[in-house]
């Protein structure tokens, strides 16, 4: 699937490398955020340190993703930058000192005579200076589709050993490493194919995103986009703890509990009796006969008499 001299390339430097960043465009789609932050958990689960960025904040869509609230849109963390509005040529002078006894750094401002003090009501603080021994980014042609994040960061970043991973069918020209193949269904199988490819196993959690959007992706394995691939990385994910995600139909609409429109007990005496060539038919009350009233001689209700001259 892989070049074996980047796959290889790419192996080393993830080993040899103690923290990483993984960087996305600007509104990345389910499939891709899904990808990130499923190789971020993994990397932080090993014992590394990893940060995964995004300029835009994740949308609704992507919330049941695991690991969602780990995306930052600012991935500088060693430089302080304070940010206040600022009119030309007001200021007069800017120094610092150091508190002796608090120990505490005091940045000051003096504003040129006739101009107002700082309004401390805009003023705001973030960080610069991003560092790491390795970048992954996905799913980008140049590191200017990464939108703010490369203008905030451009001189780390053009000297930053870079693997790209993506769907294109050619490799990446401003990546160092280049993972990319259009064989695959989606980004999430290429990135659960790649932690195999490497000997590494994702979290359960990792692997619960990755299958879940391989599944979305191939209609629950239904799609002509199926490869033998693509079950050997499904059993490979859920060897690895992935778990079903339930359907949309499933979270809104749950199967009520069985109910018994007769009772149970009466059930289960039918089930019990034996069964005969026939049904049996009900049983009816026995009547008493009613006494027949038809019209007989007289004599026959009398006493018997028997005469001599009957005898022969």
């Amino acid at each position: 699937m892989f070049d074996p001299d980047q796959l290889n390339q790419f192996k080393t430097k993830l080993k040899d490398s103690a923290s990483i960043l993984i960087l996305l465009p600007p509104e990345p789609d389910v499939d891709s955020l899904s990808a990130a932050l499923s190789l971020h958990l993994t990397l932080k689960n090993s014992g590394k340190t990893s940060t995964v960025g995004c300029s835009t904040p994740a949308k609704v869509a992507s919330s049941h993703l695991f690991g969602i609230n780990q995306l930052k849109t600012s991935i500088g963390n060693r430089n302080l930058v304070i940010s206040f509005d600022y009119q030309e040529n007001s200021a007069e002078n800017v120094s610092y000192d150091i508190d002796e006894n608090t120990r505490k750094f005091n940045l000051r401002i003096k504003p040129k005579a006739g101009s107002a003090p700082l309004d401390t009501s805009s003023i705001s603080y973030s960080y610069t200076g991003a560092e790491a021994d390795l970048v992954i980014t996905l799913n980008i042609n140049s590191l200017e589709e990464l939108g703010r994040l490369y203008s905030e960061e451009k001189e780390f970043l053009d000297q930053s050993a870079i693997a790209n991973i993506s769907l294109a069918t050619s490799p990446s020209t401003f990546a160092s490493m280049s993972l990319n193949s259009d064989k695959f269904s989606c980004l999430s199988e290429l990135v659960a194919f790649l932690l195999k490819s490497v000997g590494t196993s994702p979290t359960a959690d990792a692997a619960t995103n990755l299958y879940g959007q391989i599944l979305s992706v191939v209609n629950n394995f239904q799609s002509p986009k199926i490869t033998p691939d693509t079950l050997e990385t499904a059993a490979f994910l859920l060897r690895s703890g992935a778990q079903t995600p339930k359907s949309k139909e499933q979270l809104s609409n749950p199967t009520p509990p069985p109910f018994f429109s007769t009772s149970p007990t009466t059930s289960q005496d039918k089930s019990n009796q034996p069964q005969g060539d026939s049904a049996t038919p009900p049983l009816t009350q026995a009547t008493s006969p009613q006494p027949v009233t038809t019209g007989v001689p007289s004599d026959w209700t009398g006493p018997k008499i028997y005469r001599g001259s009957s005898l022969k």
